[in-house]
């Protein structure tokens, strides 16, 4: 996930840029209680890294403004558990839970300034070590299946993210900066829901086409909205394909994201932000699986 602001953007003393990359290594094993029941649990772990850019006002100083960088990374562990039901050979019921996780992160804040040789600057701004934490919310997914034939599959399914477990955002500082060894970024996101439907049509030659409607819910408050992240009501279109050769199947999937527009109009310092907020996306993924 990411974002990415000119340097003079009107709210540049908040963000400019934003970037968090993760990797999730998460084993699981499987148990078939009953020919029509099954259990599953496993162990996750999360490597994130993450990094923040924001201007410095050095107008006090009679110069442009300066950069700001934040760059940290950190592990965290968790679990999830999953359970599928099948009553009858064409329904099945799904549900599966994810722990939330949270991540210990370290790592360096560091600013460029018009005059980096500035004593003054680098004894208000020091590089240093710094410390945050990085929360992954806990989800619930629950979904059916029908297959009324051997050719055609269609599933509904929600989501349930719990985001309230994002209070803040601390940044604890080896040096003071700014006079400061700690920040505290209030976020106060609340639990969202997400509705899905999907179909999939199987031909006999081994293609399969799908398609698929998601809507989401956003998390993010009015009076903590940032441009860093998502915070509007967001419908996506999915469209796929796959091919299935022996025991390697490639697919091929789209996605594009229509965000519904968002008016905020806050008061005090948050009223930087006021206006609307409008996004798209677009998302390409390849797949290859190799069943054993």
């Amino acid at each position: 996930l990411g974002s990415d602001f000119p340097d003079d953007t009107v709210f540049r003393y908040t963000t400019t840029e934003s970037k968090l990359t993760t990797w999730d290594i998460n084993p699981s094993v499987a148990y078939k209680l009953a020919d029509n029941l099954a259990i599953a649990i496993g162990g996750r772990a999360v490597y994130a890294d993450v990094s923040l850019k924001q201007m410095i006002p050095l107008q006090p100083f009679g110069l442009p403004d300066g950069k700001q960088s934040f760059k940290t990374t950190g592990t965290g562990y968790g679990w999830n558990v999953g359970v599928t039901y099948s009553p009858l050979d064409v329904l099945a019921f799904g549900a599966s839970y994810r722990s939330p996780v949270d991540i210990d992160l370290n790592g360096d804040v560091s600013f460029d300034f018009p005059q980096n040789n500035n004593p003054l600057l680098k004894t208000i701004f020091p590089a240093t070590s710094a410390d945050s934490g990085l929360n992954l919310p806990g989800q619930l997914f629950l979904g059916i299946a029908y297959k009324p034939s051997p050719n055609w599959v269609f599933e509904v399914a929600t989501r349930f993210e719990q985001y309230s477990s994002y209070e803040k955002l601390e940044v604890t500082t080896q040096l003071p900066v700014a006079g400061q060894t700690s920040r505290t970024i209030i976020k106060d996101w609340r639990d969202v829901w997400a509705y899905m439907f999907g179909l999939s049509y199987q031909f006999d030659e081994g293609y399969r086409l799908s398609a698929g409607y998601l809507y989401e819910e956003n998390p993010v408050p009015d009076g903590t909205f940032e441009p860093a992240a998502s915070g509007q009501d967001k419908h996506t279109l999915t469209v796929g394909a796959a091919k299935r050769f022996g025991k390697i199947t490639g697919r091929i999937s789209y996605a594009h994201d229509f965000y519904e527009d968002r008016e905020i109009s806050n008061s005090g310092t948050s009223s930087l932000l006021n206006g609307t907020s409008r996004q798209k996306n677009q998302t390409v993924a390849l797949t290859l699986s190799w069943q054993i």
